[in-house]
């Protein structure tokens, strides 16, 4: 751990201090030790709680500590927008992996272009080493590059990838189904461009 990344920032909500690392308030998943359930973990929209992130592990340097993100595809079903296979990336490890459709944007070139409120909207899909790759995925077309932040970004045929904030669980009669996502950012147009699912 790095010293001089600690900070702190004032709550107003709760009327106390919240500590920070490399600029970044903390949070706590579950108290016990050694337990890491909200490791990559994903909050998108309803039914699931509308936080409309992605939690990480942090690291020493101050960057999301992904581990290798998991790079496979996911199938259509009742509810999905697609028709053919697309492009996924695996996170609620805590639920044994669930694939989470992944999206490019027409508004980036070789690298990202996509920061700020386009970045909390269209999540980028950071890894920290070599992507692994599921089912279905062309090998040559997965690579990654660094953005301005000091992250890691996954690319599939030279386009970042991205994780739509608002993105919507498969849900079924029982609630939320744990195979896959219902791709509904797909044709979303903002910050200057379109975002679009990925056939592989």
């Amino acid at each position: 751990m790095n010293r001089f990344l600690l900070g702190s920032v004032y709550r107003t909500d709760l009327g106390a201090f919240q500590v920070t690392y490399a600029g970044h308030p903390l949070y706590l998943f579950d108290p016990g030790p050694d337990s890491f359930f909200g490791a990559n973990f994903f909050e998108p929209a309803q039914p699931l709680p509308p936080e409309q992130t992605a939690w990480y592990l942090v690291s020493p340097q101050g960057t999301p500590a992904t581990g290798p993100t998991t790079v496979e595809t996911e199938s259509p079903q009742p509810g999905t927008t697609y028709s053919s296979n697309e492009l996924a990336a695996e996170l609620l490890p805590a639920f044994g992996g669930v694939a989470v459709s992944v999206y490019t944007f027409s508004g980036d070139s070789r690298f990202s272009h996509c920061y700020g409120a386009c970045a909390r909207d269209f999540i980028p899909v950071n890894t920290v080493g070599t992507p692994t790759l599921g089912a279905g995925v062309n090998p040559s077309a997965v690579g990654v590059v660094w953005r301005a932040d000091g992250t890691e970004q996954v690319t599939y045929d030279g386009h970042p990838l991205y994780f739509y904030s608002q993105e919507q669980p498969l849900v079924g009669s029982s609630g939320p189904i744990q195979t896959g996502t219902t791709g509904n950012g797909a044709g979303v147009q903002a910050f200057g461009g379109t975002f679009n699912l990925i056939n592989p």
